[in-house]
């Protein structure tokens, strides 16, 4: 469907804007230091880079060594999970090590880590996701992306980050997860095996599947702090994705789902000049770096944040 986009030109139009008004619907947000950025989680950013035994190497860089050895049947699908399943492993190899807790081990985990085997198709797998979340919030690029279910949490990042960044607008995403349950499994049911010469129930328009990915806030306290979550797309089982692809930018792809069961995500900007006030209401509302961050590291950042207050109620 078309992206629904909505220009603010100040804080207290998008505080109106992004507060939830139903308490029934199940919305996610997502805050971003610059609107002109697309939604696409950090492993399938231009230039990235993974950890392997050969250093830090993007995608195209493995991709060449391993045609010269493959003769070129790797595709870079494969390129791109192999390495982010190394990341991984190396990630919970170094982590273990330094007898740090990790969510969800367990003997079945570390047997498929050490077994350095991956279906390129389903990666990554079920029972890593929580392990992988846990990593993609301390910086590992991965192909989860960023939510929260607060919507202040998500103004809040955008906001801060935004006035470092010095960029034009900010953005705040909301997506709903209604429609994504009902999405995921309407696409399912799209490609599932049905009786020779008959349709599929439902006529495909997307094949791709988005799902939520919660993990365990009890080993990730800045995780709980921010009522975190992330989205994973990935292939619809069976079908193959012409015209776009998993690289392709979640909100593009949404403006061309269509139909029943298709995304409804919403885009809402902000000059970055509103930012000092928008962290200003932020923290009437209990939000600040001391609640988002917990620990004393937080708190002399949320100090830091009231300088900006401060700056901007003395030029009002």
């Amino acid at each position: 469907m078309p992206l629904d986009s909505h220009s603010h030109e100040d804080a207290v139009s998008l505080v109106t804007a992004l507060r939830p008004t139903v308490i029934s619907r199940r919305l996610v947000y997502r805050g971003q230091s610059d609107a002109t950025w697309p939604l696409v989680p950090s492993a399938f950013r231009q230039g990235k880079t993974f950890p392997t035994e050969r250093g830090w190497q993007t995608v195209g860089d493995r991709q060449r060594d391993l045609d010269a050895v493959s003769g070129g049947r790797k595709g870079r699908r494969y390129v791109q999970a192999f390495l982010e399943f190394g990341a991984l492993v190396a990630f919970f190899q170094a982590a273990d090590e330094a007898g740090l807790t990790l969510p969800e081990d367990s003997q079945i985990i570390r047997s498929k880590l050490d077994s350095e085997s991956f279906d390129d198709n389903v990666w990554p797998d079920l029972e890593l996701r929580s392990i992988l979340a846990l990593a993609q919030h301390h910086g590992l690029p991965t192909r989860l992306l960023d939510w929260t279910w607060d919507w202040r949490v998500a103004a809040f990042f955008a906001a801060r980050e935004a006035i470092k960044g010095q960029t034009e607008h900010l953005a705040v995403w909301r997506l709903d997860a209604n429609d994504l349950r009902v999405h995921t499994r309407l696409v399912y049911e799209s490609y599932s095996p049905h009786p020779q010469g008959t349709a599929p129930r439902v006529e495909p328009k997307m094949p791709h599947v988005l799902h939520l990915v919660t993990a365990p806030g009890a080993t990730n306290p800045n995780l709980r702090a921010q009522k975190g979550l992330f989205t994973l797309l990935q292939i619809a089982p069976g079908l193959e994705s012409p015209g776009f692809d998993l690289w392709t930018s979640l909100d593009v792809l949404a403006e061309r789902d269509t139909g029943r069961g298709s995304i409804s995500l919403s885009k809402h900007t902000l000059p970055t000049s509103e930012g000092p006030e928008l962290l200003h209401i932020l923290a009437l509302e209990e939000v600040t770096a001391a609640t988002v961050y917990p620990g004393y590291g937080g708190v002399v950042q949320s100090l830091e944040d009231r300088r900006l207050w401060d700056r901007w109620m003395r030029s009002e």
